[in-house]
């Protein structure tokens, strides 16, 4: 017999980064609200954690996705307060992940829909294995590593005459 494999390209996958809101409506009667954000994308659902007593909170979450259909698919952002008996709807948002740049991270600030204030929420996404082709300077920022952080790959320096191993004894 014969087997004949197919090999299939990997899945695109995204990072969703709810970083937090601002301005969000204070619908409690004493105090105020304890928001959390529920994210979802093709059937997949994640929350974050609630905040207490705030209408500006930072969440900083991040949320991995694995995504069917870059070119049509979006997120569905909904944030809400935290209660005892039924959590109430704040607001809104979709996002779109068509125009993405694969491995650059895209901050984004959105309106929320069906508030009674003009809110917003903060996210960042970066498309994993998806999206167009970074541009030579996007690449160039990409590539940069933060202050600490091992070289990349076969940039090493070289190691220094006599340096290693070192002198034993005097």
């Amino acid at each position: 017999t014969v087997s004949v494999l197919y090999w299939q390209p990997p899945m695109p996958k995204l990072d969703v980064r709810i970083v937090g809101a601002k301005g969000l409506p204070n619908v409690q009667t004493f105090g105020k609200i304890d928001p959390y954000c529920s994210i979802e994308l093709e059937h997949k659902k994640f929350e974050t954690k609630y905040k207490d007593n705030t209408t500006d909170p930072q969440w900083d979450e991040v949320f991995k996705f694995n995504v069917a259909d870059p070119s049509s698919s979006q997120i569905h952002l909904r944030v809400w307060n935290k209660n005892n008996v039924s959590d109430d709807f704040l607001g809104e948002a979709y996002v779109g992940l068509a125009g993405l740049t694969r491995g650059v991270v895209d901050d984004r600030t959105v309106l929320l829909k069906n508030c009674k204030s003009n809110a917003e929420l903060r996210i960042r996404l970066m498309a994993q294995d998806f999206g167009a082709d970074p541009s030579p300077q996007q690449q160039q920022q990409h590539q940069q590593q933060p202050a600490g952080s091992p070289p990349p790959q076969g940039q090493y320096p070289p190691p220094q005459q006599g340096a290693y191993p070192p002198q034993q004894g005097g």
